[in-house]
């Protein structure tokens, strides 16, 4: 599936993307994200330097949330699907793989908050428990935002790979 007018967009498509990118985020994006916030943690003002604990949050963050994101992944299906519809007259491949980071990383920051305030220990849904789930809700977003648009980019390149160019026109020689 590429971009333009006429094309459509199906379900398969929308499970391909959502597996490409749930790819992206648990073996890519979540774990570089995950490293450089620990990173700024870890070496900001006053603190020691490296520590070897920054590797093993870049190694256990992404499989804690492996589960969760599969969970999202599939629960925020229909939305992609929806933007993948709203899109297919849209020629511009930016445009697309823009509102699929876009519609990536919201999802994900939503879902974060969602599951960060309903396990609330004291409260569902506390102004606390939000405010807490927003540390973990940004990076999720941009470590989605990301990996939704590697994903896209990758589509719509094999897509272009495989789809074949338009025959050139021939015009017939004048006779004489």
């Amino acid at each position: 599936m590429t971009a333009g007018p006429g094309r459509g967009w199906t379900v398969a498509e929308s499970v391909e993307l959502e597996a490409r990118a749930y790819g992206w985020l648990v073996l890519v994006t979540l774990p570089a994200v995950t490293l450089a916030a620990m990173q700024v943690l870890v070496l900001g003002p006053g603190n020691g330097g490296l520590d070897w604990s920054v590797l093993w949050w870049a190694v256990a963050v992404p499989l804690t949330s492996a589960l969760p994101a599969l969970g999202a992944a599939i629960v925020v299906l229909p939305v992609t699907y929806g933007v993948g519809r709203c899109l297919r007259r849209v020629d511009s491949d930016a445009a697309h793989v823009g509102w699929t980071a876009v519609t990536a990383g919201l999802s994900a920051a939503v879902m974060i908050e969602v599951i960060t305030g309903a396990t609330s220990y004291t409260a569902p849904f506390r102004a606390d428990a939000l405010l807490f789930g927003l540390v973990y809700a940004v990076p999720f977003g941009i470590a989605a935002a990301v990996a939704g648009a590697l994903a896209r980019i990758g589509q719509l390149r094999r897509t272009a790979a495989v789809v074949p160019a338009p025959e050139p026109v021939s015009v017939p020689a004048p006779l004489g």
